[in-house]
């Protein structure tokens, strides 16, 4: 399955552009897409992320990913802002982002 990747802020900058696409196998998380996106990337593997979006909303890190879905950087601990297309919702149980450091 293909997966779409929008990114922004400092992921954008350690990615060299806003939109990546990747090949996943099926029953793939979020986490594993961010895994496979790290890989190679040290630097973006150390970002600690508030968050990442599936199409456009803020999901857990074990939520399923599906063809055609998007997923996006959210905010960074430095800029508290949040992209406009993002919709925001209240903490998902078990969602706080995990870095390498943090496996």
């Amino acid at each position: 399955m293909t997966v779409t990747i929008r990114a922004f802020a400092s992921a954008k900058a350690l990615l060299g552009g806003n939109t990546i696409t990747l090949d996943m196998p099926d029953g793939a998380r979020v986490a594993d897409v961010w895994d496979r996106l790290c890989e190679g990337r040290p630097k973006l593997a150390e970002l600690r992320l508030r968050g990442l979006a599936l199409n456009r909303e803020y999901v857990d890190w074990d939520a399923p990913v599906h063809d055609g879905d998007e997923l996006a950087t959210g905010r960074s601990p430095v800029c508290q802002c949040r992209p406009a297309w993002a919709t925001c919702r209240s903490p998902q149980p078990g969602g706080s982002p995990r870095s390498v450091r943090d496996r």
